[in-house]
């Protein structure tokens, strides 16, 4: 029997991003879900390297979300044609609720979500070799070793806004990341994670979470 350090670490660190990726939301007394039942989604990095691919897939979550809740959600291809529109004639237009305010405004919906990734990271930690005993629930004693390894530690953080494009007010806000603190926790991934871009999933992961908190269109009735 050889025990495997590499899986005593994916396990405690998979438990502590269990605890810490908790998302937390909060709605502004002035948003309401008829008001804003019609509404848009863009998601963009903080950060570069991000994969478009990535953000593509947090606003899939966000859209199929948001129609599950009871909203009306534009599609991606009207929102990206006014998006180069205003970039073709507004190159100065950076802030992102005033770009928001502006294309929420051409496809005449009153409120856009913005979805956010920032802190995207995946790190590789060198764990050296080590070697010992150990029992097993029978009592038994047995010597183990371990090679070196390579482990990649991924993080990432989500936030999400509804601003309304008439004001650019922040009427509903949502995060969630993947540790608290000056050093985050996160997932782990050993060996058989690399290559998968684990950082991004971990996003995607994330963006899911926080897309569920946003407001029902309809209350639910009381059981």
């Amino acid at each position: 029997m050889k025990l495997s350090n590499k899986f005593v670490l994916l396990a405690s660190v998979a438990l502590g991003f269990s605890s810490c990726a908790t998302p937390r939301s909060a709605v502004s007394p002035n948003f309401s879900p008829e008001k804003y039942s019609r509404i848009a989604v863009m998601a963009n990095a903080e950060q570069d390297g991000v994969n478009q691919g990535v953000l593509r897939r947090m606003e899939d979550e966000f859209t199929m979300e948001l129609i599950r809740k009871g909203y009306s959600v534009v599609s991606r291809s009207d929102v990206q044609r006014v998006i180069k529109e205003i970039q073709f004639q507004n190159s100065g237009l950076t802030d992102s609720a005033q770009q928001a305010a502006k294309i929420g405004k051409i496809l005449n919906v009153p409120g856009f979500v913005l979805v956010a990734v920032n802190n995207v990271e995946d790190k590789n930690h060198y764990v050296a070799a080590s070697s010992g005993y150990s029992q097993n629930k029978k009592g038994e004693t047995f010597a183990y070793s371990n090679g070196p390894s390579n482990l990649v530690i991924s993080s990432a953080a989500i936030s999400a806004r509804l601003i309304d494009v008439s004001t650019t007010d922040v009427l509903w806000v949502g995060e969630a990341k993947s540790g608290g603190g000056d050093s985050p926790l996160s997932i782990l991934q050993s060996g058989f994670g690399e290559g998968m871009g684990g950082a991004e999933n971990l996003a995607h992961t994330l963006a899911i979470k926080v897309a569920k908190t946003y407001p029902d269109r309809y209350p639910k009735p009381a059981r």
